[in-house]
């Protein structure tokens, strides 16, 4: 096929090969003019070539280059027609077709013998034809299939007996080839034999175990038992009222897998299996329910394949589950479940709603055959896998729609965690001032404001100014607030008589509740004459809008302190949890604070002069300076006499050389540098 299509002019010489016929003779250069095989884009332009042959002859060959189009693999074709006089029709136009393209079409294979014989070659005379035997086959995309009977086998080719590796039997297992899953219910048993060799970690060359030796070889002796499959290759599809699909799934602990059926309804109904599809369960072990729910996914995904690969829509597509479980998942929206069941239940939905899924009895599901695996001696005989359950090939299909979709059993909702935090009381008001004695005076005058108002407290009303005590009852009504807020737990476990947790930031602070209720740091200074708030000060957490507050408060009280002090004042009446750094940011805060510690602008000094920057001989030019005084005495012990004396420093401006000299006083009438006077 390939040698029939031209390449373009311009892409030849990348098809160029050298080639001579012996070494005495000169190399000849030569360019491939047609597709090569083995090149990449080979595949690709032979089929893209079909493709345009059938465009550009659709108007003439209507019929032949839709057959062109879609049931063309390479250069394979495998098509049909309803009767013979079609199937003739469709070859003698296909081959003219192709004969447009110089493609000589030849190798005809047909279930009757009148499609085989009437050959034509370009002048449209017979030639001798083919025929078959009832046992001969053709290879038909990998499956064997026998034009006398019309039917798909198998030929399996049993190995010779030797000790089993890893590495043996994934090799004899894939050499049986099962494109769309027809010996499903074997295979799926080699598999798992497969996967438990996994789970013991053997490598590749190991001998495996007795036990899975002797099952092996059971299996193995049993291959040659696939031959007598016998699947009937026609499916006669009429149009959109005339057949339906049904998909069955199941689950077992092994593997999960999922099998398709068309359900033909002129005259009385006939069932055939189209395709079906296993996988082995996850290594690690999940419930039956997600196995079933997984074979749904399955399900899906193959019967998606199927309606893609028909030329007509079926009437109906119904999916089948013996899994209640599965049918209560698939009845609610995916957001109710648990994230693995609710990605798999929106899957499905939008492909296959709940009302397309329907309940089947266990012993019922066709599937269940290829989920837990039957040995190759099985298979051939096993109906309920080739044509499905039996009442499913009744004239009018009961289907039982009074099953429960609420099964007793845990169908994993997705957890709803709500947080709730209580508070005491609102700190909204706290934001609204930014003084702390501001704010515990409005706080005195709200509370005086309750108790004059309340029935109980006529004769006992509040008035006149504002009382020290009312002030402290307010500052403890908020620092009760503030504490419940960040030790709500250490609060609740000192009230209940319990011990801090150990992972308490207060553990090791010994903290109590006093008569007030405010919540102090204990200690062991009891027998202390200190007053009680500094031998036990409130505790106080270092975030908060009043710890703000308290700290600015006693910033500004201090005039401006700086951050030790402003700690040390604070430390006599509360203890604030990383206290050091809640002082440094508010002094660093402090707008004023920042004005004080300002730089000032400084003066740019001057350039050098020229005798501090060239070279020149030491002490050429001389700076000279004055060192002390110093006490200096001339004579030990008694009557001694003491005097001032004083360092001339001389610095060479060049060098840095260092010369000193005694100085008895700085006046310049008595001596020179270097007298003492007495």
């Amino acid at each position: 096929m390939y040698r029939q299509i031209l390449v373009h002019p311009e892409d030849t010489p990348y098809q160029r090969i050298l080639w001579r016929e012996s070494q005495d003779n000169p190399i000849l250069d030569f360019e491939l003019l047609t597709v090569t095989y083995g090149t990449s884009s080979a595949p690709y332009l032979a089929t893209r070539t079909l493709q345009q042959l059938a465009q550009d002859e659709k108007s003439g060959h209507p019929i032949a280059s839709q057959v062109l189009m879609n049931d063309f693999y390479v250069d394979d074709l495998l098509s049909g027609a309803r009767t013979p006089d079609e199937a003739i029709h469709l070859k003698r136009d296909l081959t003219q077709l192709l004969n447009r393209g110089g493609f000589n079409i030849r190798k005809w294979a047909s279930n009757d013998n009148t499609v085989v014989m009437s050959n034509f070659d370009e002048d449209n005379q017979e030639t001798t034809p083919v025929t078959f035997g009832t046992d001969d086959h053709v290879m038909t995309l990998g499956l064997r299939w026998l034009p006398v009977t019309d039917v798909f086998t198998f030929k399996v080719k049993v190995p010779k007996k030797k000790f089993p590796t890893k590495r043996h039997i994934l090799s004899e297992i894939a050499k049986v080839y099962d494109p769309l899953g027809w010996l499903t219910p074997t295979t799926i048993k080699a598999k798992i034999l497969l996967q438990s060799l996994w789970k013991l970690k053997l490598s590749w060359d190991d001998f495996v175990p007795e036990k899975i030796e002797r099952e092996w070889f059971n299996y193995q002796q049993q291959l040659s038992s696939l031959e007598k499959v016998r699947i009937p290759r026609c499916c006669d599809l009429k149009g959109e009222s005339h057949f339906e699909l049904h998909g069955f799934c199941d689950s077992s602990e092994s593997a999960y897998a999922a099998v398709v059926y068309v359900r033909t309804l002129e005259n009385s109904p006939q069932v055939t299996i189209v395709a079906a599809k296993s996988k082995v369960a996850p290594i690690k072990q999940i419930t039956l329910p997600r196995l079933e729910l997984c074979g749904a996914v399955l399900l899906v995904k193959l019967l998606k394949l199927v309606l893609s690969s028909l030329p007509v829509k079926p009437m109906e597509t119904r999916c089948w589950t013996d899994s209640t479980v599965v049918l209560a998942w698939l009845s609610s929206s995916p957001s109710r479940w648990t994230t693995f069941i609710a990605n798999r239940v929106s899957e499905i939905q939008n492909d296959f709603p709940r009302d397309r899924w329907n309940h089947v009895k266990s012993q019922d599901n066709p599937a269940d055959c290829a989920s837990r695996g039957v040995f190759p001696s099985e298979l051939h005989s096993l109906t309920i896998w080739w044509s499905g359950p039996t009442w499913l090939a009744d004239r009018k299909l009961l289907i039982d729609s009074t099953m429960s979709d609420q099964p007793d059993t845990n169908l994993e909702q997705r957890r709803v965690v709500l947080s709730h935090l209580a508070t005491a009381e609102d700190l909204s008001l706290v934001e609204r001032y930014s003084s702390w004695t501001t704010l515990l005076r409005v706080t005195a005058l709200l509370k005086r404001f309750t108790h004059n108002t309340r029935k109980v407290n006529k004769h006992t009303k509040i008035i006149g100014v504002i009382d020290p005590s009312e002030l402290r009852n307010a500052m403890h009504a908020w620092i009760k607030i503030l504490q419940q807020h960040h030790f709500a737990m250490e609060i609740e476990d000192l009230q209940q008589g319990r011990q801090l947790s150990k992972k308490s930031h207060l553990i090791t602070l010994a903290p109590f509740i006093d008569q007030s209720g405010v919540l102090r740091v204990g200690g062991r200074l009891h027998a202390s004459r200190l007053p009680p708030e500094k031998k036990f000060p409130i505790l106080i957490p270092s975030k908060g809008p009043i710890t703000q507050l308290i700290v600015r408060s006693e910033h500004f009280k201090l005039l401006h302190a700086g951050p030790q002090l402003l700690l040390a004042s604070l430390s006599q009446r509360y203890w604030i949890l990383r206290g050091r750094d809640v002082c440094k940011r508010i002094c660093h805060s402090c707008v004023t604070c920042v004005r004080i510690r300002a730089n000032t602008q400084t003066q740019m000094m001057g350039s050098l002069p020229s005798s501090r920057i060239n070279p020149r001989r030491a002490f050429l030019h001389t700076g000279v300076d004055f060192a002390g005084p110093y006490l200096m005495r001339v004579l030990k012990g008694r009557g001694h006499k003491q005097f001032k004396a004083y360092i001339a420093i001389f610095i060479c401006f060049t060098t840095r050389a260092i010369h000193l000299d005694l100085v008895s006083d700085l006046t310049t009438v008595h001596g020179m540098p270097g007298e003492i006077r007495i």
